[in-house]
């Protein structure tokens, strides 16, 4: 019978073991949602501003071309430059929102990978760390 209490103990150890490896894997995981979940808001919030960026240009465009007509001036030679200049900066200023809403989103995916990545170790590290616990019971037991 006093064999029996370290074999207990040892097995209650390695219970506890496993546990810890799946709560560690269930938060690892639980964050990874997270990180994806922030990945697809930042696209999201990326394409919007993007959005509201290309709008903003045109109202500049249609007030430009307003003011070019009430001053009576053409829209031809340096007017018309001045306005495929006036498009092109806010479209690449567009192309800029989106390429850092890319960089951030991917970056959150990566963060997401890592955390499914450490998750799954810790389920690993939990199952071996109570088979190892479990075997030094049962070889306690033998003695």
């Amino acid at each position: 019978m006093a064999q029996a209490i370290p074999v207990v103990i040892a097995l209650a150890g390695a219970y506890m073991s496993y546990q810890q490896g799946q709560a560690q894997q269930d938060m690892a995981e639980y964050n990874a949602d997270v990180a994806a979940n922030n990945a697809l808001a930042i696209k999201y919030q990326a394409d919007v501003d993007a959005r509201n960026q290309r709008k903003r240009n045109m109202k500049l465009l249609a007030k430009q071309r307003m003011l070019f007509g009430k001053a009576g001036v053409t829209l031809e030679g340096t007017p018309l430059l001045v306005m495929e200049e006036t498009a092109k900066e806010g479209e690449m200023e567009a192309q800029m929102i989106e390429y850092a809403g890319r960089i951030g989103a991917t970056r959150q995916r990566s963060q997401a990978d890592i955390f499914s990545m450490q998750g799954r170790q810790a389920a690993t590290s939990g199952t071996m760390n109570a088979a190892l616990t479990a075997g030094k019971g049962l070889l306690t037991l033998a003695q």
